[in-house]
């Protein structure tokens, strides 16, 4: 079983997120609000096995918070997608140059996010 993070400021997405990952795979999923509590839940106690960020949050955006999640030794090689209303080609390289794995356009369907999910543990 692996541990997945979804953070996003959108109480819906994570909620989605979690449900589908938690209901098709036999994965826990854990939540965070904005990039600030993401960081905070990912550096006390669990380790993440894959994690989802949403682009636009208060507080930290992801791309910050992908770029200190890099910085940490236990995070440095695992998936890490960046989820986005609007994905343009600035976003990507940002995201990109912080660590980012791929980036995801919302919304996301239950196929891609399963997927995604499959494919970090092949």
């Amino acid at each position: 079983m692996a541990n997945i993070l979804v953070v996003d400021d959108d109480t819906s997405t994570r909620t989605i997120f979690k449900m589908i990952i938690e209901d098709e795979t036999k994965h826990q999923c854990d939540m965070a609000e904005d990039g600030v509590h993401g960081y905070e839940t990912a550096t006390n106690g669990v380790d993440y096995d894959l994690i989802f960020v949403d682009v636009r949050m208060p507080r930290m955006n992801g791309i910050e918070l992908i770029a200190k999640l890099r910085e940490l030794p236990k995070y440095k090689n695992i998936p890490i997608y960046v989820i986005s209303s609007t994905l343009d080609s600035a976003k990507n390289t940002d995201a990109e140059k912080a660590g980012a794995t791929a980036g995801i356009q919302k919304p996301v369907s239950a196929v891609r996010i399963l997927n995604l999910v499959e494919q970090a543990f092949e």
